[in-house]
């Protein structure tokens, strides 16, 4: 006999590869003619910076920088003054396997550093940041949707797939002139930087994905070196970019991560030889999955009413793109600084957050840690740099009909303040945004492989024209014409029964 398969081709996305590479910074320097000597060391921190990351074959290169700032208090002014040093790196992880249709995605992570000055100008660095690395790629399924054949009954199940259409990762950069605030003192030196990035919405077209996104500077500055006076200024830069994404449609839902890899400032003079402008260049990377829901059938049992037939099933996990959620919240932490009475907050910035999501009820709770980063003047006029690890959870209202739901949170602080609560203590308000894509499980039971053997045909009792069965409640028939080689349409015919399960016992006539 003659039978034909249609199937339906599905792309997904999966996780191929997932590594760690530690590297150590062991640094013996001088400072700089430029900077006076160091009376004391506030912060010394380390910030590597990822500049390209390229896959070649069976292997994936990650390039970057790793800038050491040293934060301190000179000797003779007292004044704050920072230095930086910069060192390349080069890592290459095995994939094992060469590695087509795949993005990469890398989060660098400080594992400590230990700064000691050996002498007033003399420095010994030494710590170590891990590059970890994700790697996911395009991946097709083959789904039977149905058998067509004369002999041939089959049962199919109605399932709600996320088909993977576009599949892109592309690299950009950003070049903007901001202009400082003629309210605040013209910048002498920048003493240190940070930048964030969220993306405000997006639109989908054809083959395109347009984003428009925003950066926020925040700078913090000496205003004179004179009398070591500092100051802080923040800038928003607006970014609008477009994406090619092949596949993309117009109702498509998108998982898209931005991430800054890397930033420089440049120092320029307005037309009064002042220095009120910042040239900056950050470069950013964006990666998009575009999903496009669909309902396919599949097929999940066969079999011939004439030929014996076997069948494999195997049971299908394919994830699902259900959501993003994008929202913002507020937190309030009190910070005891231990020094002499507070007398005024010279900066505030945040480090690290390390952030987690679970489904409780109606809500997904957002339990997190950052890393308060304060600078601080007392009353007896000394500065005094502290830093504590604060915790923060936000319960956030969704309701879900799913069971099995996957996040991948991040938060970004979009503003951080500190006032002083009392002699000792600080209290730090913060605007946290919260981004997630949420994934389901689509999981089902399918024919992926089946045989007819036309040689083999089933016996029949041809002298019976009817076989009475007694069915008890809670059957299938499906199982009862299975069981008798015979269709489900035909003893629903014969029995007058529209029901696929059986609502109660009674005696079923089986048509052979």
């Amino acid at each position: 006999m003659e039978y034909s398969v249609d199937k339906e081709v599905l792309n997904t996305c999966k996780v191929t590869f997932e590594g760690c590479s530690e590297e150590a910074i062991d640094l013996d320097f001088n400072l700089p003619d430029y900077c006076p000597d160091i009376q004391k060391i506030l912060k010394c921190q380390v910030y590597p910076k990822v500049n390209a990351r390229n896959i070649v074959g069976d292997r994936l290169n990650v390039e970057g920088v790793s800038i050491v700032n040293l934060l301190y208090l000179d000797s003779e002014k007292l004044s704050i003054r920072c230095c930086e040093h910069s060192s390349p790196f080069s890592v290459s992880f095995n994939l094992k396997e060469p590695m087509e249709n795949a993005i990469a995605f890398t989060k660098v992570k400080v594992e400590y550093i230990n700064c000691r000055a050996v002498t007033q100008r003399r420095l010994d660095i030494h710590g170590a940041f891990s590059i970890c690395t994700k790697i996911k790629q395009k991946n097709e399924k083959s789904i039977v949707c149905e058998i067509n054949g004369d002999t041939i009954e089959q049962r199919k199940t109605q399932v709600n797939l996320s088909d993977l259409v576009g599949f892109s990762q592309q690299m950009f950069t950003v070049n903007e002139t901001v202009e400082l605030d003629s309210a605040l003192p013209p910048i002498e030196l920048i003493i240190r930087s940070n930048l964030e990035v969220f993306i405000n919405d997006y639109k989908t077209i054809t083959n395109k994905l347009i984003i428009n996104a925003t950066a926020n500077l925040d700078v913090f500055y000496i205003s004179d070196i004179e009398t070591g006076e500092t100051e802080k200024a923040n800038y928003s830069v607006p970014i609008s970019q477009i994406v090619d994404v092949n596949g993309m449609e117009d109702e498509c839902l998108c998982d898209i991560n931005i991430d800054e890899l890397n930033h420089d400032l440049q120092l320029k003079t307005d037309s009064n030889g002042e220095g009120n402008l910042l040239e900056v260049e950050a470069r950013f990377s964006i990666a998009c999955l575009a999903y496009k829901e669909k309902e396919i059938n599949v097929l999940n049992d066969v079999y011939s009413t004439d030929y014996e037939m076997e069948n494999k099933s195997e049971r299908v996990t394919l994830p699902r793109y259900i959501d993003g959620i994008d929202t913002t919240c507020s937190m309030k932490n009190d910070v005891e600084i231990n020094t002499a009475k507070l007398k005024e907050v010279i900066n505030v910035w945040n480090e690290i957050i390390d952030i987690a999501a679970n489904c409780d009820g109606d809500k997904i709770l957002f339990k997190g840690k950052f890393n308060i980063c304060v600078l601080v003047l007392n009353e007896d006029g000394e500065t005094v740099y502290s830093e504590r690890l604060v915790d923060f959870e936000y319960p956030y209202s969704w309701k879900s009909d799913y069971e099995d739901v996957n996040f991948d949170p991040q938060a970004l602080v979009l503003s951080l303040d500190a006032d002083i609560k009392s002699d000792k203590l600080l209290e730090i308000s913060a605007q946290v945004k919260i981004t997630t894509p949420v994934y389901t499980s689509s999981q089902f039971s399918s024919i992926c492989d089946l045989s007819i053997d036309e040689e083999k045909v089933l016996n029949k009792d041809s002298a019976a024209a009817l076989t009475i069965y007694y069915a008890n409640a809670g059957e299938e028939m499906w199982s009862i014409a299975r069981k008798y080689n015979t269709s489900v349409d035909l003893i629903k015919k014969e029995n007058e029964i529209d029901e696929d399960v059986l609502s109660e016992r009674m005696m079923i006539l089986i048509p052979m």
